[in-house]
């Protein structure tokens, strides 16, 4: 589901953005439409569709699939709309250990100008800590409300969590 699992559904209410991963440029408020629908991230020029170059049918297909999915995952992760296919305690068992880091200020909300797409660098992009990909708050949600473990990586980026060397131990252990 990548990070297209964390932009707010339609009408969810957020703190930090009020429910819109996109922000208005010229401050009229809310970029409306569901971010998980990729005729909005056409319409919007929104990742690939915002590079000035012609998209693909498969290319737009996979964009569609991923948003799906993503989509998919975010009702996972709100323990009211969720179901778990058994009883919560033939999940009791499970090892479940989110990794990730708190070291970088991290985008949460883009700014959106018309005709032209998204931009991070601008007055309406809202930080918080992160990856400097996925917040700390969503780096930490999991499924179904099932219990795990938070482990920081020593690491800065996102990018660069897979070579953390406590993410190598983590995973050698069975006594996590």
């Amino acid at each position: 589901p990548t990070l297209y699992a964390f932009h707010a559904l339609t009408a969810e209410e957020s703190p930090e953005t009020g429910g819109s991963f996109l922000e208005n440029e010229n401050g009229a408020g809310q970029v409306e439409g569901d971010l998980h629908d990729v005729e909005v991230w056409e319409r919007l020029k929104l990742g690939v569709f915002g590079h000035g170059k012609a998209v693909s049918p498969e290319m737009k297909f996979h964009v569609a699939m991923c948003l799906k999915k993503a989509k998919e995952y975010r009702f996972l992760l709100d323990e009211g709309k969720a179901k778990l296919a058994r009883s919560r305690e033939e999940y009791e068992h499970l090892k479940i250990v989110v990794f990730g880091s708190d070291s970088k200020k991290t985008c949460n909300s883009l700014s959106w100008v018309e005709g032209k797409g998204v931009g991070v660098k601008t007055k309406a992009a809202k930080w918080e800590m992160g990856d400097g990909t996925i917040q700390g708050k969503n780096w930490r949600m999991i499924p179904c409300g099932l219990k795990y473990k938070v482990m920081i990586s020593a690491e800065t980026t996102h990018s660069k969590l897979p070579n953390d060397a406590k993410l190598h131990a983590a995973l050698m252990d069975v006594n996590i």
